[in-house]
């Protein structure tokens, strides 16, 4: 019988060669390991904003000390705007050390609690609209339902393919969510009552109580954001016109202001594209005008 032979039919060698594979694997596979800690999410359930502005929430319940909740300044404009600010998944993990032994635990709650939970604590139910008791309120500020936030879960949403740059410049694709257009829409309504309650509240403080309207502007920057979407100006809050971006004169070559018909030269000439208009304004007379080309004035 050749070695080879004898290799194969030794039974002390398939021992040996198992025990030592599995001192190996010991090494690196935790076999008390909870399977839910890598199983993979059943759904999704988004989160979208049709606020102008951020929030940065900690829900520490949850595990999140600090997290971004993206706005969508062009919702000012367009009622059909939104931004996707996080998905959450089924089931939500939400490990823990076990205080007897040291080992990482894991409980898990249902992803639209915890989407639920992100937006409004105070909501007990899954229903974003559902009436909430202000004597059971647990924070003042948290609901972000009302300031123009919603879930959604991915069997509800449609998906769209976008091609996104990597770091290193390479393009790849990527399935982003839509919302319901009615889902958007009823995120708006709630927006704008919130927006009305706001200013409703500072036009009968700005009378008032004149001190406890400063203070609440102060604590809550939406007031000012209610009036901007609303193209408000009041005592409180002032419109703020942004200068146009400049322009390079046809003329000349310098920059000067978006849609001016004239602007001056460092020597304090006055540089004219719109004659017309120049003349109306008083910057220049007529008998400056130059004579149009073929002779004629």
């Amino acid at each position: 019988m050749s070695d080879a032979t004898s290799k194969v039919t030794n039974p002390s060698n398939h021992v040996r060669s198992r025990a030592m594979a599995e001192n190996e694997n010991s090494q690196l596979v935790d076999y008390n390991l909870d399977p839910q800690m890598i199983r993979q999410p059943d759904y999704f359930v988004y989160i979208f904003s049709v606020s102008e502005r951020d929030f940065d929430v900690s829900r520490p319940g949850l595990n999140i000390s600090k997290v971004t909740l993206k706005g969508c300044p062009e919702a000012k404009f367009d009622k059909a705007a939104y931004s996707l600010c996080m998905k959450v998944p089924h089931p939500y993990p939400l490990p823990y050390v076990d205080q007897t032994n040291g080992q990482i635990r894991l409980e898990t709650a249902y992803g639209e609690r915890a989407a639920m939970d992100i937006l409004n604590p105070n909501q007990k139910t899954l229903t974003m609209d559902a009436y909430i008791d202000p004597k059971v309120n647990i924070g003042v500020g948290d609901d972000l339902i009302a300031r123009g936030l919603f879930l959604v879960k991915d069997e509800q949403c449609t998906f769209r393919t976008e091609e996104q740059a990597l770091p290193d410049g390479k393009k790849h694709k990527v399935k982003l969510p839509v919302p319901p257009a009615a889902a958007v829409a009823k995120a708006v309504e709630r927006k704008e009552k919130y927006y009305n309650d706001l200013i409703d509240k500072a036009t009968a403080l700005e009378h008032s109580n004149p001190a406890e309207l400063r203070d609440s502007i102060t604590q809550n920057p939406d007031y000012h954001l209610a009036a901007e979407y609303f193209d408000l100006e009041t005592s409180w809050h002032k419109k703020h016109l942004k200068k146009a971006a400049p322009v390079v004169c046809r003329n000349c070559g310098l920059e000067k202001t978006r849609g001016a018909a004239f602007h001056f030269l460092p020597n304090g000439r006055p540089c004219v594209e719109d004659w017309d208009a120049a003349i109306e304004s008083g910057a220049v007379t007529e008998a400056e005008r130059p004579a149009k080309k073929g002779g004629k004035a």
